[in-house]
């Protein structure tokens, strides 16, 4: 039996506490414009808790396969990575409940979830490989592809054939832990309309060049975050959305314009365009798969646009419906993107 990075212990409460203020999460995956033209499958992977998306303990995990010739399982690799991510971050959404401290919460965050997951993704890794060795022809087409050198190096490190990056969020009540190794995005949102990003920048990320769950010593490159929770909007990205844009201020702009649909109407408001709309994104930016989850407090959003300096965008306004139905409307964000 698994034990859990927090111990078990009997509560007292003395007084019943107030209903939280309910998350909720939207959140899909799109092939890549590029991946679509060579009939690639999907290489990223998307999962949150609970799976109805709705709660007072939410938790996300977005993944991007590398998708190079050496890692061509990362599909595979990336859905065993959110696997991982989900069933880990069930315990911090259960250490609230339990009444667990913040300090311990955050020691453990920093002590034990990056052996944790990187172990758990490689059990994961090796019971794949047991059902379905590396076959010959699979070994030969890199070695195709890429030289005799790179199909040694799989043979050698077969985690390589998995490859994925992880981004990790739990957002509770009271606190805010993420995680990540890899490239991607995580940004918050607070209820006074200050945009953040919980992790510093990885300056080992250039280019194409970035960490990865197959890595030798995986858990020496995850970057973890720990704060106390005043988020109205968290936004979890595979890199395809934030490369489809020219610069930082685009991308951020992307998330900002969809508050107002957001606080007005709620996430369902935005649910049936998100697919089309990172579709889009590849197509006229990245050429990438995209994955995207948004998860928002829409009462604490609600604050945002009415707080003055508000972060909304001005012409979001002749996008909104008119009338006061919760029928989705299309706006799709104008953010300047790359070419392809």
């Amino acid at each position: 039996m698994r034990l859990s990075i927090f111990p078990r212990r009997r509560i007292m409460r003395i007084k019943r506490r107030a209903l939280p203020e309910s998350w909720s999460v939207i959140g899909t995956t799109v092939v890549g414009a590029s991946h679509r033209r060579a009939g690639i499958q999907n290489q990223d992977a998307y999962g949150c808790l609970p799976r109805s998306g709705k709660g007072p303990r939410v938790a996300i995990a977005v993944a991007d396969g590398h998708g190079s010739a050496k890692c061509f399982r990362s599909d595979a690799g990336a859905r065993l990575a959110v696997d991982v991510g989900l069933e880990l971050a069930r315990e911090f959404l259960d250490a609230e409940s339990r009444g667990t401290s913040l300090s311990l919460v955050k020691a453990r965050l920093e002590t034990d979830v990056p052996t944790r997951l990187v172990r758990g993704w490689r059990q994961r890794v090796d019971e794949d490989l047991a059902l379905r060795p590396l076959s010959d022809p699979e070994l030969g087409t890199v070695a195709e592809k890429d030289g005799h050198p790179a199909r040694t190096a799989v043979e050698q490190n077969p985690y390589l054939a998995y490859g994925s990056t992880l981004l990790g969020v739990v957002a509770t009540e009271s606190f805010l832990v993420v995680w990540q190794i890899g490239d991607g995005d995580i940004v918050t949102l607070s209820a006074d309309g200050c945009v953040e990003r919980p992790l510093p920048r990885d300056d080992r990320l250039i280019a194409n060049e970035t960490t990865s769950l197959c890595t030798p010593e995986a858990w020496r490159h995850f970057r973890v975050a720990f704060m106390r929770n005043d988020a109205a909007l968290i936004l979890v990205s595979s890199d395809g959305l934030s490369n489809s844009f020219a610069d930082e201020a685009g991308f951020l702009k992307f998330g900002t314009d969809l508050v107002p649909t957001i606080a007005s109407h709620g996430l369902a408001a935005i649910r049936p365009q998100l697919g089309r709309w990172l579709r889009r994104m590849s197509d006229e930016g990245s050429g990438d798969d995209i994955s995207l989850a948004v998860a928002c407090r829409r009462s604490a959003l609600g604050r945002v646009t009415s707080a003055a300096g508000s972060v909304v965008h001005a012409e979001m306004a002749d996008e909104q419906p008119a009338s006061s139905s919760t029928a989705a409307p299309d706006p799709l964000p104008r953010a300047e993107v790359t070419d392809p």
